[in-house]
């Protein structure tokens, strides 16, 4: 991942059940709430410091936490760690999502046009159902000297491979429910996001941040100095308005964590919220399989 942001900076691109409830720490009875904290934390295939990640999971304090990167190994102990903590969890493929309300019909789904893939659930709360699609954008391809050859190339194909993974997340959710979209976009360029904005999703880091695209949440080196780029994002439709939003430091990962605290908005209904799908559009359960970055 870092590589990747390092050949963009070197071409010069931007950037180089059923009651509804929150569940208190450490297994106490969780109580009915109107808001609703979710995060994303890519927590990086190769880290060995699971502890530390641990922590970093702890602080978001999230009552769903959408995961990436997560290698078989690293799905098991957090499994354990946070059985209390959130006892609905479901992994598949490298992604994950932990929540503190019950998950209704989790599903991976392999990307047709990228090497990742999207992990959908939804959860029930005190305002109704929300559905939650955790998105694992596909990557530039620079693990040989072939493929660092044609990144040119690569670069004005990832904003349509980014539609077209958009296109297919969309076909899996539902019209008229809630929708939460949250992830590793992955962003060499600004098709995902530009597309989401477009049909009326609220970006919701940058919604309660003046100039968000200044606070990066990958971090990368290059000649010995610091950079980033915000790559990682939670998108929510109307139901709902960002309360407050934050970054906290992801380390070990090469990736911060981001968190929101969503509200729901009265004036917004599930009807009103249908044109935001475009046409085209539980037990707990642990899945192991090889994740791709």
């Amino acid at each position: 991942m870092k590589v990747l942001f390092l050949a963009i900076a070197c071409l010069g691109v931007g950037g180089c059940s059923t009651l509804p409830r929150t569940l208190a720490r450490h297994g106490t009875e969780p109580v009915l709430s109107s808001k609703l904290r979710v995060g994303t934390y890519n927590i990086f295939i190769g880290t060995r410091d699971l502890t530390r990640t641990v922590g970093v999971i702890r602080r978001m304090d999230a009552d769903v936490v959408a995961l990436q990167e997560v290698a078989p190994r690293s799905a098991v102990v957090l499994g354990k760690e946070f059985s209390r903590d959130y006892p609905h969890r479901y992994f598949s493929a490298g992604l994950g999502i932990m929540s503190r309300f019950p998950l209704r019909n989790p599903r991976f789904q392999r990307s047709r046009r990228g090497i990742n893939g999207f992990l959908f659930a939804e959860i029930e709360h005190r305002g109704g159902r929300v559905q939650i699609a955790n998105l694992h954008l596909d990557p530039l391809r620079i693990w040989t000297v072939q493929e660092k050859l044609t990144l040119p190339f690569q670069f004005g194909r990832q904003r349509s491979i980014h539609r077209d993974e958009l296109a297919q997340a969309f076909e899996n959710l539902r019209r008229g429910v809630p929708t939460i979209l949250l992830g590793d976009f992955n962003r060499a360029s600004n098709a995902a996001i530009d597309k989401l904005r477009e049909i009326g999703f609220t970006d919701s880091f940058a919604a309660f941040t003046p100039r968000a695209d200044r606070i990066p949440t990958l971090h990368f080196s290059m000649l010995g100095f610091h950079s980033g780029r915000r790559v990682d994002f939670i998108f929510h439709d109307r139901t709902f308005y960002t309360d407050r939003s934050q970054v906290l430091s992801g380390q070990p990962s090469d990736h911060d964590a981001v968190v929101s605290r969503l509200r729901w908005n009265t004036g917004a209904t599930n009807e009103k919220n249908d044109h935001l799908l475009p046409a085209a559009a539980s037990t707990s359960c642990v899945v192991h399989q090889t994740p791709k970055r």
